[in-house]
């Protein structure tokens, strides 16, 4: 809908000049300058075409950038409502959330109160989040139990009604629905780009006995703290891999107004289990600003094309001014002064700047749409507002400095030759 609103753009933009060309009179050197960009209407179609292209790129690009959750409490969130991600480098065998497990640990359970540790299973290998450039041969896998998926993770990170974090129920798989396989559950980006499957196909790995592992990707979540992982049933994490004992991964909630007396105590308790925690809102934003890179390159190129395309337009205002030498000769014999000149020729461009900029800003603003109704907080109004007064300042800076170059002098000497 934005690529057809864009040509409709130009389309109208060419009928609006062969509308100003039929027309007679003017009353003001602004109307003048308007009916003059209709001589060339192939010339001044090609220059609103290709600054507007160049907006509606950019813009584009710029739209998707990601920012932090308006609210990283919320469930179906990047974060899934975590305070913290974390991992030890000595696995941990006690269940935090219990007496015996915070007693094995002098954890106060006054401070605890209210906070869930989520700790799953790991088995090391590639890393497969976008932090690695590399594709990855062997990702992790996590073995997640089914009382953590019931209780702590249904309804998070998840991407649609259909996908549920019971949907890798190994048990169910092996008896009737898929045997031979394991069940697994990836995140949207890991398996597109690093990983590159999609859904209901195989990932072969290996287990601790050298034998061929096969992942069913059986659904994915949406792009969240928990990229490079391939999360499995635990009892098939416990079969495939039996010496890898213990939890060494960990989700931490709390509310929100004691995290860092949380994030304090757990470290120092967990010391010599080596666990480091990460708040999952600066996890998150490691994430995306891999991709926020990414859309800077191509904006700075898209911007770059930009900044080609207004100077072309001062080449367009040189020519035409260049090529009616003899024109403005006689206006200036009749009575015009080299300032209305100028005026006469920047008030005929500057009309191709605003044309392009409007077409090129609404078709692209039409394109992300989707987006920028979900996510109005986090669109960058700013960035866009920015780049369009920068344009319009940049586009007008060229035909001034074409126009002065052009009609440095008196034009009569070009009449005289007529």
């Amino acid at each position: 809908a934005g690529a057809l609103l864009l040509i409709a753009g130009c389309l109208f933009a060419l009928a609006r000049l062969r509308q100003v060309a039929g027309g007679t009179g003017a009353e003001s050197i602004a109307q003048l300058g308007a009916r003059n960009i209709s001589r060339r209407r192939g010339r001044s179609l090609a220059t609103i075409a290709v600054l507007a292209s160049g907006v509606f790129m950019v813009i584009a690009v710029d739209s998707f950038r990601k920012g932090a959750p308006e609210d990283s409490a919320r469930r179906d969130s990047g974060t899934g409502g975590f305070a913290f991600i974390g991992e030890s480098s000595a696995p941990i065998y006690e269940d935090l959330n219990s007496a015996k497990g915070r007693d094995a640990y002098a954890l106060d359970d006054k401070l605890m109160t209210g906070v869930r540790v989520v700790q799953m299973r790991v088995r090391d290998g590639d890393d497969a989040s976008c932090l690695n450039l590399n594709r990855a041969v062997q990702p992790r896998i996590v073995g997640v139990s089914v009382g953590v998926r019931r209780n702590e993770l249904e309804g998070r990170f998840m991407q649609g009604e259909k996908n549920n974090w019971g949907i890798v129920d190994w048990g169910f798989a092996k008896m009737c629905e898929d045997p031979g396989t394991v069940p697994a559950i990836v995140d949207a980006n890991t398996l597109q780009w690093a990983l590159q499957k999609k859904v209901g196909d195989k990932l072969d790995s290996l287990d601790e006995r050298g034998e061929v592992l096969k992942l069913r990707v059986r659904a994915t979540i949406s792009p969240s703290i928990l990229q490079g992982m391939v999360f499995v049933d635990e009892p098939a994490f416990v079969e495939k891999f039996p010496n890898t004992a213990g939890y060494r991964f960990f989700l931490v909630d709390c509310p929100r107004e004691k995290m860092d007396a949380v994030r304090e105590h757990l470290t120092r308790q967990l010391g010599d289990r080596g666990l480091e925690l990460t708040p999952a809102v600066k996890r998150l934003a490691e994430f995306n600003e891999v991709e926020n890179t990414y859309l800077s390159i191509f904006q700075v190129l898209g911007g770059l094309g930009m900044l080609l395309g207004s100077a072309g337009l001062g080449i367009v205002v040189a020519r035409n001014v260049f090529e009616r030498r003899r024109e403005f000769g006689l206006l200036e014999a009749v009575g015009f002064t080299p300032q209305m000149l100028r005026r006469l020729v920047f008030a005929e461009h500057r009309w191709l700047i605003v044309g392009a900029l409007g077409i090129g800003a609404v078709s692209a603003l039409t394109a992300v749409w989707p987006r920028l109704s979900a996510q109005a907080a986090h669109f960058p109004w700013r960035g866009i507002l920015t780049l369009l007064f920068g344009m319009a300042l940049l586009g007008a800076f060229w035909a001034w400095l074409a126009t002065r170059l052009a009609l440095r002098g008196s034009q009569l000497a070009a009449l005289r030759n007529e």
